[in-house]
């Protein structure tokens, strides 16, 4: 999802691909995809799917990545491939019936998170309901175009993430307001409290592309993104300043976690809606600010997307070595205890 929205628009705009070079990119985030839809399928067959990614409340929200990924890799394809249009076409539809069952288990934890007990433990995950449904709006208008019916569908899909959104940001809120007082920085709070301002980005870059909400509107929305952007990062910039300080920066800063890809959605998400504003009604104040985020926006989102991918392969290479090193010392004991 993080890298399908930097090519969506950063690379088309701001990079000199060729076709060729396009389609390349296209290709890598379809195997990707494929290689992620492989993991879900197996979990799927050896039954762990449901406690993997739905008995928990709050997790099972992260389940929307998979329905905004998807949307966004069937919106590459369908652009850079001609010959598999009708196969993204397929692939969005068969992702609209997965986000119906996503949003069904979303609506009955939302009725948990109304409790006490457990709204408690909420955070900017919760927001991937918002998420998953813009993501639907985006795929839906590139790939079925001007059909009627899907405008209709698109309309109600925009509306029913705005609900989503609200309801997500007051639990958040609340949350927070309840546990101020015992709040430990640097682990209450989560690298996906980020999406409080991508999940806005997002359904004002829905709104824009669908022609769902007037020019005036966007433009609001727009502001409130950036309003919350300034604050969320401001926290997360404390935040990191504490974790630099008490956990050295190894531990700190420097150690990989999946949720971080969440920045990077969120990012590349402001960067996409910024580019797709209407600057008619702007006031010239906001269009600098606008020229500002186009210009020096794209090397952020790169640079974390580069720093995101590092910290990855270093993972996963630190945990093959040590499984590598832990099955030599397995083998080695064999042999003495044989012996």
């Amino acid at each position: 999802m993080a890298i399908g929205i930097f090519e969506y628009d950063a690379f088309n705009n701001f990079f000199l691909f060729n076709t060729a070079g396009k389609k390349y990119i296209a290709f890598l985030l379809a195997i990707i995809w494929l290689f992620i839809i492989s993991s879900y399928a197996k979990s799927l067959f050896n039954h762990s799917l449901r406690k993997m990614h739905f008995q928990n409340e709050i997790k099972s929200f992260a389940i929307g990545t998979w329905v905004a990924g998807t949307s966004v890799c069937s919106t590459i394809i369908y652009n850079q491939f001609s010959e598999l249009q009708v196969v993204s076409k397929i692939i969005m539809i068969a992702n609209g019936l997965f986000w119906a069952y996503f949003i069904y288990i979303c609506i009955r934890n939302f009725k948990k998170l109304m409790k006490k007990d457990f709204f408690i433990n909420a955070h900017g995950i919760i927001l991937l309901s918002t998420v998953s449904t813009q993501s639907l709006v985006v795929g839906f208008t590139n790939i079925f175009r001007d059909n009627y019916y899907i405008h209709m569908i698109n309309e109600c899909l925009f509306f029913l993430g705005v609900g989503f959104y609200i309801l997500s940001l007051m639990i958040i809120i609340n949350r927070y307001f309840t546990s101020y007082k015992t709040l430990d920085i640097k682990v209450d709070w989560y690298n996906t409290n980020c999406v409080i301002h991508g999940a806005m980005s997002i359904t004002g870059l829905a709104g824009v592309i669908s022609h769902t909400i007037p020019a005036n509107v966007t433009i609001l929305m727009w502001y409130w993104v950036l309003a919350w952007f300034i604050l969320i990062e401001f926290i997360e910039i404390y935040r990191a300043c504490v974790r630099l300080n008490q956990m050295g920066l190894i531990n700190g800063l420097l150690k990989y976690d999946v949720s971080q890809w969440t920045r990077n959605f969120t990012f590349g998400m402001l960067f996409a809606f910024t580019l797709k504003l209407p600057t008619n009604e702007m006031p010239q104040f906001f269009i600098i600010i606008r020229q500002f985020i186009l210009h020096y926006g794209v090397v952020v989102v790169l640079v974390l997307l580069l720093c995101e991918m590092i910290l990855f392969l270093k993972e996963n290479m630190t945990l093959k070595y040590l499984t590598l090193v832990s099955s030599s010392d397995t083998t080695q004991k064999e042999k003495y205890i044989s012996k």
